[in-house]
């Protein structure tokens, strides 16, 4: 049995090795395997994304839980979904595009790169949540982040590179405050439990432009109750995700929240209370390469119970690699899915380095920007 741990102020509990299913495909058989034994092996904490494998991630893990939930081996109350909304790609571009053609466009589109969009409106959010809900085919999902928003700052300052940084922060910061604002509402109807922040910059240096900070969600989340509710902490804004591995210690290294900027983003979080989901456990982005820093045994490389191949060994070997897998955990370590087949893009900030993605990829890789890398 996995150990379980509170998931910050929410309620639940969740075992420690998440279940990331960034390249989870309901169409692929061993998929949906592989998420099965987890599930029935004590891993109750499942991360996925209206863009992974474009929506089919969702319906893959609403079709286990059915499964399951149907004969009997575990309870939809003991699985704690979270899922994310933002990227504008695949069918959500295609959706975007029409909403536009037809003069009803999405407000605050952030046209990053060809092939890569991305929108935190609470127009967006509200379509997407219908999209995720029925893939999951849930009536909830627990916890409901936005995904890299990010976006906005690392698009702004290509666009508009005369605009001050602390302008274009305080724009940033006025579409996540209308975006709580929206994910309260959720809340409030019951559509989502709980909401939270996925940011791959938000352990960065607080001079970094790029970077987004945990004291400024909270503090707009506290604003929004005080609002509505006359008690600043009767909001659900309660989960953060970001990046953490032996290169990228950011989280743990770098003082850049609390009211002197004196706190690491993990100080800030368990001081109030914030749940933290680690992403990119096993893989590092490093001088914009990806280091793999976990490789596993396969058919060409067996490895023996007794033995690791000593010139591949399956833990921590230190090489560079073009894989595009990803592994979500909460608190330490994760649970990796299987990578034996890629069905689509996934792009994110700082991944335009990536080659190529294997060539069992579907989907044709945008002409600028895209990368076949998932920055979750």
């Amino acid at each position: 049995m996995i150990a379980r741990r509170p998931l910050g102020r929410t309620g639940l509990a969740v075992s420690a090795l998440g279940f990331g299913c960034y390249r989870i495909d309901r169409r692929v058989p061993a998929h949906r395997e592989a998420l099965t034994m987890a599930l029935k092996n004590g891993c109750n904490l499942v991360d996925t994304s209206t863009n992974y494998t474009d929506g089919e991630s969702e319906a893959c893990v609403g079709e286990v839980i059915r499964a399951l939930r149907d004969e009997g081996s575990i309870a939809r109350a003991g699985v704690v979904v979270v899922s994310k909304a933002g990227y504008v790609q695949g069918r959500n571009l295609e959706i975007v595009q029409e909403r536009r053609s037809v003069g009803n466009p999405f407000p605050d589109v952030v046209e990053y790169a060809d092939g890569c969009w991305h929108c935190i409106h609470p127009a967006f959010l509200s379509d997407q949540l219908d999209r995720t809900l029925s893939r999951l085919g849930l009536s909830s999902v627990d916890v409901y982040l936005l995904h890299n928003p990010e976006y906005f700052l690392l698009d702004a300052r290509k666009r508009r590179p005369g605009v001050p940084v602390s302008a274009l922060r305080e724009e940033f910061y006025d579409r996540i405050r209308r975006a709580f604002a929206h994910l309260e509402d959720e809340a409030a109807d019951g559509r989502i439990g709980w909401y939270g922040v996925s940011s791959n910059s938000v352990p960065n240096p607080p001079e970094d432009a790029e970077a987004t900070s945990a004291t400024r969600m909270l503090a707009i989340a506290r604003a929004l109750a005080t609002e509505r509710h006359g008690d600043p902490a009767a909001h659900r804004f309660a989960v953060l995700q970001l990046p953490m591995n032996l290169y990228e210690a950011g989280a743990v290294l770098t003082p850049n929240n609390g009211a002197r900027a004196d706190q690491t983003v993990l100080q800030f979080a368990a001081e109030n209370d914030l749940a933290v989901l680690i992403n990119r456990p096993l893989n590092a982005f490093r001088r914009q390469r990806l280091i793999r820093l976990a490789d596993f045994p396969t058919a060409a490389s067996p490895a023996s119970k007794t033995s690791l191949p000593s010139a591949s060994p399956p833990i921590f070997a230190w090489r560079r690699a073009v894989s595009h897998r990803k592994a979500c955990s909460a608190g330490a370590g994760s649970w990796r899915g299987p990578s034996s087949s890629c069905t689509g893009w996934n792009t994110g900030p700082r991944s335009s380095s990536i080659r190529s993605c294997r060539a069992s990829c579907r989907r044709r890789r945008p002409s600028s920007g895209g990368c076949p890398a998932t920055w979750p």
